[in-house]
């Protein structure tokens, strides 16, 4: 079977994950952290170079012209105050230059279409158990599994919003292109995967096996969770991936013909699935993306974008969009998931892990990491730190001299908002009249008026052999850690990725402060979030973070818009206390788990919810 990917733990628990990794894969452990294990290394364990990457993008089209793979998603007439601005299907919509002074802000506009959106969504929670149904229906356009009145009455009992989350549906949906036998077999491949912990389930019984341990920090939490509901579970084997980084991937024609099969009810035949999965011999990033995706057209060669002031200036409208690698070369050069990870075509196998990435096909499970962490409330008139406000270590991706670290996520962070020397090109409101308009203001003054964001700790996940934790030691100024009670103090927190996911977001969401969300990657909650309602998303390039800043602390000349800053801090703690605590994350795990059991059937019809 070829390799997955494998990236990084988040420096949680490191020392355990070490272990593990340095006996299965023998890769010393170099400066605290260490390099990935096998994405196609080479003899002497170590992986192959990325390919070179491009000093600029190549040309992009002009405002309103179809982008590669991407197009126009959608237009605005004007209802908001913008006569016209463009929603791409990238995830990004861009404001015409001619637009700025003509109407309001365009990050109020995202701020008012996103109140009216959360009005919608707060009025389709099911009240009923039809309700329910018909919910289920129309998110997925199938019936639920069999057990869905177990479900909606367990949420009822435990006074969880009974919400059918579609991230459930969608992860177990190309598995039912594959019968239920086929799928425990392939799933067997897997018993001495590392990182891995099996959970068998049998007459409301749990045992646990597997190489992660029952040890393990993770095995522990997801035992402590399935404990209380196993007796709502039909029995089953599942295999959990505790990395943080998502495992499985498949090019896209298996991805998307599983899909459509499994959509019409039926399944690949044992021929037609064998002759395809033995051609996956695909590695890189461009195999999972359709042929007429930015991603493909390139040739799969990544690039730093160019950075053009005078570009219009553009805004995440659809985070599941944005995160779409396939639609953004430049990820490939400037997000380390991207830059050091590259995941190999796999058979069709369902793997559950806490996170995915629009490469992957894991079946997305909660994360339990500090779960049930929540930050005391500081009222917003209390938080006396006008700043954006991160710290973080050097995780993310390997320093090396054989990778482009300096140009990925956390990295470019750093450098970015502790910069003193250049010039930052910001959108402020206009000095007189309606409107928004552009203004250069020195990096010095910019990052000591809105930003205290940096490393801290020292460096990590380098070669000290080749010099690179030096070379880091010299570049970064390396900040002292600030305790999370301290954090809330600061009216904005940014939240970025790491090796994988951010454990963070949620203690980060109950704080009450606004919370920046930069990621490639999706969660089981992902879509229950509403961007600009409960958080800000922030762009991979950070070239709306200044702008976003600017909005809401105000210019020299012009107050900033503070009362709807309180507003979505507010918002995102009360969806922490409603909708992401550990019953909710409970009742998510049953519904996926019964997705699961659908998939696992030999009977789908039996495994499927029937109107009585």
């Amino acid at each position: 079977m070829l390799p997955e990917l494998f990236i990084l733990p988040l420096n949680r628990h490191a020392e355990e994950a070490v272990q593990d990794f340095e006996d299965a894969v023998g890769i010393p452990h170099v400066h605290h952290d260490f390099p990935p294990h096998d994405q196609g290394l080479a003899e002497d364990g170590s992986a192959p170079p990325p390919p070179p990457i491009e000093a600029v993008a190549p040309p992009r089209p002009a405002l309103g012209e179809r982008l590669p793979g991407s197009g126009l998603k959608e237009k605005d007439s004007g209802k908001h105050g913008l006569s016209r601005f463009d929603k791409r299907d990238d995830g990004f919509m861009v404001v015409p230059e001619e637009e700025l002074g003509r109407g309001r802000h365009p990050i109020r506009v995202l701020i008012e279409e996103a109140s009216e959106l959360a009005a919608k969504e707060k009025a389709r929670i099911p009240k009923t158990f039809q309700e329910a149904v018909n919910l289920y229906r129309e998110l997925n356009d199938a019936s639920p599994p069999a057990g869905f009145d177990k479900w909606f009455e367990w949420c009822q009992q435990n006074e969880v919003v009974p919400w059918p989350h579609p991230a459930a549906y969608e992860s177990i949906l190309p598995y039912l292109s594959l019968p239920g036998p086929v799928l425990a077999s392939r799933l067997s491949k897997l018993d001495d995967r590392i990182m891995t912990s099996i959970f068998d389930i049998k007459d409301g019984t749990l045992t646990n096996r597997g190489s992660a341990g029952a040890g393990h920090y993770r095995t522990k939490d997801l035992n402590t969770l399935l404990a209380s509901i196993v007796h709502l579970i039909p029995d089953m084997s599942v295999y959990f991936n505790v990395d943080d980084s998502p495992a499985r991937s498949a090019t896209y024609t298996v991805r998307q013909r599983s899909i459509a099969l499994a959509k019409r009810g039926e399944l690949w035949s044992e021929e037609e699935q064998a002759a395809i999965e033995s051609k996956q011999s695909a590695f890189g990033w461009s195999f999972p993306c359709p042929p007429d995706s930015a991603l493909a057209l390139q040739g799969g060669v990544p690039f730093l974008p160019d950075e053009d002031d005078s570009a219009p200036k553009q805004f995440i409208w659809s985070p599941e969009a944005a995160t779409d690698h396939c639609a953004h070369p430049e990820y490939q050069a400037t997000h380390g998931t991207y830059i050091f990870g590259r995941p190999n075509a796999l058979p069709l196998i369902p793997l559950f892990t806490q996170s995915t990435t629009s490469a992957h096909m894991d079946v997305v499970f909660p994360s339990l990491d500090i779960i049930n962490k929540t930050s005391a409330l500081i009222p917003y008139a209390e938080k006396d730190k006008h700043k954006v406000f991160w710290r973080g270590s050097t995780t993310g991706t390997w320093h090396s001299k054989k990778w482009p670290w300096k140009t990925s996520h956390r990295e470019r962070l750093h450098l970015l908002a502790n910069d003193l020397d250049s010039e930052l090109n910001v959108l402020v409101p206009k000095r007189s009249g309606r409107g928004v308009e552009r203004e250069i203001i020195g990096s010095e003054i910019a990052n000591k008026r809105w930003m205290d964001v940096g490393f801290s700790t020292g460096p990590s996940q380098c070669d000290e052999e080749d010099g690179s934790c030096a070379e880091m030691e010299e570049m970064f100024e390396f900040k002292a850690r600030v305790e999370a009670d301290k954090a809330s103090k600061y009216r904005y927190l940014l939240d970025v990725d790491g090796n994988g996911w951010s454990a963070r977001f949620r203690r980060l969401l109950s704080s009450g402060s606004v919370v920046f969300k930069s990621t490639v990657y999706r969660e089981w909650i992902s879509s229950s979030l509403i961007p600009w309602y409960h958080y800000i998303p922030v762009s991979v390039s950070y070239s709306d973070l200044y702008d976003i800043a600017s909005f809401f602390e105000g210019s020299d000349t012009q107050p900033g818009e503070q009362h709807l800053a309180e507003e979505i801090g507010d918002h995102g703690r009360k969806f922490v206390l409603e909708r992401w605590g550990w019953k909710d994350v409970q009742a998510y795990a049953i519904l996926v788990l019964m997705e699961y059991n659908r998939a696992m059937s030999e009977d789908r019809t039996a495994s499927t919810f029937a109107d009585p």
